[in-house]
């Protein structure tokens, strides 16, 4: 998939303002990245008996959620250190944590994370940070390297300002997607939803 060519989500992709530590779902994604702070930190402090086997660059570890968040299972998927976390390495975080689902096998339906490589340092643009991470999804459906079970990916943010910036990109970036209120209305009546974006 080119960055000139369509989006195509074959899932539902919404954002909600929350913690996404307390955020109900099947699973809570999130990058370990060397030395970084943000929700990455917060899962690995849960992790003090795991930390050796914390996962490297393109690695991908899972445990149950019970004592980390309110989601079953909590997905980390290791990255280079945060101050080289550009637009294309966050492009492949999109796509590994997909990617990792479909490996794990899974019946994952609803996937929670947030929106990664901004307050980094390295000066990235929140709108496109989100667009990198979705064009990975992308890459990560039209390659069929996702879970057939899942519905729907929510980006869940603390900061309102930072839903509304989300939001507005999605109208951007795929115009055809519902609202939040009706995408969940759509779900439950047909279990999924495919839309398209231009570039």
């Amino acid at each position: 998939m080119t960055d000139s060519g369509s989006m195509n989500l074959g899932f539902v992709v919404e954002a909600v303002q929350g913690d996404a530590l307390k955020f109900k779902a099947d699973v809570l994604a999130v990058k370990h990245a060397p030395q970084s702070g943000g929700l990455g930190a917060q899962v690995r402090k849960y992790l003090e008996d795991d930390i050796d086997i914390l996962p490297g660059i393109n690695e991908y570890r899972i445990w149950p959620g019970n004592k980390v968040s309110e989601a079953d299972y909590v997905l980390m998927v290791g990255t280079a250190p945060v101050f080289s976390l550009l637009y294309p390495q966050l492009r492949d975080l999109g796509n590994r944590f997909v990617e990792a689902l479909w490996e794990t096998g899974l019946d994952v339906e609803h996937m929670v994370t947030t929106l990664h490589g901004v307050k980094t340092g390295a000066g990235l643009d929140e709108v496109e940070a989100f667009r990198s991470l979705l064009l990975g999804m992308a890459d990560a459906y039209q390659a069929g390297h996702y879970p057939p079970t899942l519905k729907r990916i929510t980006f869940v943010e603390k900061d309102p300002n930072r839903v509304r910036v989300i939001e507005a990109a999605l109208k951007r970036f795929l115009p055809d997607a519902p609202p939040a209120h009706a995408a969940r209305e759509e779900k439950r009546d047909t279990g999924t939803a495919a839309f398209m974006a231009g570039p």
